[in-house]
């Protein structure tokens, strides 16, 4: 598979909900807000579970959550806190 890139332009792709994709994109786009808006990002999403064939367990993301909060303070991650099971 061949991806067609303008000069001046960077692909990322990125799980849909990564914390970790969130931390990586904040600092992208201050740098490239620091270069003046040179750099073009095309912003592509995925799903992990397409890639996995399974969930990505919410314990595991849960875990990220206070690590990844300290990274970036002004995100405010923080625990969800409502029922995450549909139709409850």
């Amino acid at each position: 598979m061949t991806i067609k890139v303008a000069t001046g332009t960077l692909v990322v792709y990125t799980d849909v909900a990564c914390a970790w994709s969130t931390v990586g994109l904040t600092r992208l786009y201050a740098a490239r807000e620091r270069a003046q808006d040179r750099l073009r990002v095309d912003h592509r999403l995925f799903l992990p579970e397409d890639v996995d064939r399974f969930p990505v367990p919410k314990r595991y993301l849960d875990a990220e959550i206070p690590v990844v909060g300290h990274l970036v303070p002004e995100l405010e991650f923080k625990p969800w806190q409502q029922d995450h099971r549909p139709g409850r």
